[in-house]
């Protein structure tokens, strides 16, 4: 007992204590916060395009019966990631919720492929006299209702804005990039491990070097500060590697996932 009671008399196990009850007095704070946010992210595929290169003039690409230059597909999941109701009527209508593809971009079709509740009522519609912008709109979103969406247009980029003003919501929508199609999360914890490898690698090469400069030995001063800048080089590009994985993960519920069958289908 008194082994016990000397260890944790130790200043350090004191400062250690303390800094574990702030972080774990931050995270329940951030968990009990109340707030409102709407949140999106894509993935994009080029379905068919008429090339001057490949595709002889006298080819068309039609759809519906009419030419079309190419025909491109945007898969859009929005939902609702805060903590609170978004109300349909907290929408404001001089400023409306939509989605806007460039100028010159025509929008075919929308279509809804999940959604978590019927009873969200959400209806995208393309816009009759601009028709690269589909209006959007929804009864309510509680937290985590959305859906998943598709859309075709003529676009040669995929590149897309989710504008309009909603009560509440000062910062406007979340664009959180692409996601990957896979969105496992086993695959997401093999690429960490097989990234924090080279990591730990690293940390153990510059500690090796640390323990060899605090005993004074100095030989070879060269070839360790080229082994110190690698280790350094190694690190930061495997925790780049890692932050693009983590961004590219699927951040929404898993009722709206679309796999990869689904995508190219």
């Amino acid at each position: 007992m008194e082994k016990v009671l000397s260890f944790l008399s130790q200043n350090w196990i004191g400062s250690l204590i303390g800094l574990i009850g702030i972080i774990t007095a931050y995270i329940f704070y951030k968990k009990s916060r109340t707030f409102a946010s709407l949140s999106c992210q894509s993935q994009s595929l080029k379905i068919i395009e008429k090339s001057k290169r490949l595709v002889p003039k006298n080819v068309e690409i039609l759809f519906d019966g009419k030419t079309v230059d190419r025909i491109t597909k945007n898969i859009i999941v929005l939902w609702n990631s805060g903590r609170t109701t978004i109300r349909g009527s907290d929408i404001i209508p001089e400023d409306p919720l939509r989605i806007e593809f460039n100028t010159g971009t025509q929008v075919l079709q929308v279509r809804i492929l999940k959604f978590t509740r019927e009873a969200n009522k959400f209806t995208p519609k393309i816009r009759e006299e601009e028709r690269h912008i589909v209006d959007l709109s929804f009864y309510y979103l509680d937290q985590e209702d959305g859906v998943s969406m598709e859309i075709l247009h003529t676009g040669e980029k995929p590149d897309f804005n989710i504008l309009g003003t909603i009560r509440g919501l000062p910062r406007g929508i979340n664009n959180l990039g692409s996601f990957d199609l896979d969105g496992n999360k086993i695959n997401l914890l093999i690429g960490l491990i097989a990234h924090g490898i080279p990591i730990t690698f690293g940390f153990y090469m510059i500690y090796i070097i640390i323990k060899a400069f605090t005993k004074g030995n100095y030989k070879g001063l060269a070839s360790i500060i080229i082994i110190a800048l690698m280790s350094l080089f190694v690190i930061y590009s495997q925790i780049m590697e890692i932050r693009k994985e983590w961004k590219k993960r699927q951040k929404f519920p898993s009722i709206l996932k679309i796999s990869k069958t689904e995508f190219y289908k």
